[in-house]
């Protein structure tokens, strides 16, 4: 077990976080998988994954994580995958400072928490990995989102500063920025702006989310969680040992248009 590679996963009970924890599964690592949920609703068969609910925006909880982590063998990666949505897709002289607290202690915060513990236990074993999932609402704002966008934006500004830091320790920091990507969570969008997707007749709900989301981009279609997953894999991979800093933009092409 010692000599097993061990990849952290935080955000793991969601679309993206449950293709990243099923890939390093495939590729055979363990996987600790972390979230806010109770175990009983995490739900996974595979003996490789170890379930630990905890909240990232706790620093001690996500030092606890780590440990846990450790247990299962030589811990070589870590995915802060953890992230929320918190507004309402109003105007933003409507919108509520709450939501923009809470989006920052878990999109920014809780990354913060979960690579300083991580980053811990691999400069003392010699080098790693760590990765995060931006956004490329981070890279190009979306209007009634400027949390939103400007936590993903410090996630990648983060990201940019810690290569700088650890790279002399052996340890690559880099990030993942998604576009839209076909989860549950995605229906939020299209369900707050019905209205100026233009739904042309006979259009399904589903029909008309992928045609707001999708209209414009070379690649006309949502991304599957599990092309994001791949991603990450890439970038935890050997092929990917040198490079670190970096934002791999998936999106279908969207920040060409």
């Amino acid at each position: 077990m010692a000599d097993e590679r061990v990849v952290l996963v935080t955000g793991a009970a969601g679309g993206i976080g449950g293709a990243i924890v099923a890939r390093f599964a495939a590729d055979g690592w363990r996987v600790l998988a972390t979230d806010i949920v109770a175990a009983s609703d995490f739900g996974t068969a595979d003996d490789r994954v170890r379930y630990v609910p905890a909240d990232v925006a706790d620093a001690e909880q996500m030092s606890a994580v780590v440990a846990a982590a450790q247990e299962l063998g030589s811990l070589r990666g870590c995915i802060a995958n953890a992230g929320v949505l918190t507004e309402d897709f109003s105007s933003f002289v409507d919108s509520s400072q709450e939501a923009w607290r809470s989006t920052f202690e878990i999109n920014l915060i809780g990354v913060l928490n979960t690579f300083q513990a991580t980053a811990r236990a691999l400069v003392a074993e010699g080098g790693g990995r760590m990765a995060a999932t931006a956004s490329v609402s981070g890279l190009r704002a979306e209007p009634t989102l400027p949390a939103y966008c400007a936590s993903k934006a410090a996630v990648i500004s983060v990201v940019q500063s810690l290569a700088l830091e650890l790279g002399a320790a052996g340890v690559t920091v880099n990030a993942v920025a998604p576009g839209p990507v076909g989860t549950e969570a995605q229906m939020r969008v299209i369900e707050s702006r019905k209205q100026s997707a233009k739904p042309a007749a006979q259009e399904t709900a589903s029909e008309r989310f992928e045609r707001f989301r999708t209209e414009g981009r070379p690649l006309s279609r949502l991304a599957k969680p599990e092309e994001i997953a791949g991603a990450f894999a890439w970038l935890l991979s050997e092929d990917a040992a040198y490079v670190t800093g970096q934002v791999l933009v998936v999106d279908g092409g969207g920040v060409l248009v």
